[in-house]
């Protein structure tokens, strides 16, 4: 619940959800119950969930919905990742797009990934509007993109659970670039 409560600012108004911050806790334990009811979760614990054998259809379903949401995360840590490996006020806004858009195609072909959402420019603007909405960066006035570490921490923490082998691979592409300049 609070990794999504996290996440849910920028998911919000990219996917137009309506519910407020306040009603979120009450709609994800719906929806985690409903999870269990088709067996795509385990309940096993009070507020603790695992996911079915990994042999298992319900496996797969479970497999498949992560699919939807999983390129906008995965953007959205690269656009983070892109960020505190850069250093705040060493980047605006354009570049950040551009960077994280080149580093999405990169990831793109390296894991045959075959998402318009993936790479979408319009996705990265609107993530940096929502950063910039509920105040974790802000435009300096030399137009640099401004951030608190703590605030970009907490973020990324909310997309950890994307692959790891992608994640790796986005620090690793943004490492050889940095290195590469």
């Amino acid at each position: 619940v609070e990794l999504v409560s996290v996440a849910y600012p920028f998911l919000r108004r990219q996917l137009y959800i309506t519910w407020s911050q306040e009603q979120l806790p009450g709609i994800i334990e719906h929806i985690l119950g409903i999870l269990v009811a088709l067996k795509l979760l385990n309940k096993t614990g009070r507020n603790e969930y695992s996911r079915p054998g990994a042999s298992s259809i319900e496996c797969g379903q479970l497999e498949l919905l992560s699919r939807v949401i999983s390129p906008i995360l995965e953007l959205y840590y690269m656009t983070f990742a892109v960020l505190l490996n850069t250093g705040s006020n060493r980047i605006s806004e354009p570049d950040l797009i551009e960077r994280s858009y080149l580093t999405a195609q990169r990831v793109s072909m390296i894991y045959e990934l075959n998402s318009p959402d993936f790479f979408d420019k319009r996705l990265i603007t609107n993530f940096i509007d929502s950063l910039r909405d509920i105040e974790y960066v802000r435009i300096d006035s030399s137009g640099l993109i401004e951030y608190s570490i703590d605030y970009l921490k907490v973020g990324e923490d909310a997309v950890s659970l994307l692959n790891r082998n992608i994640r790796t691979s986005i620090l690793q592409l943004l490492n050889a670039n940095q290195h590469g300049k």
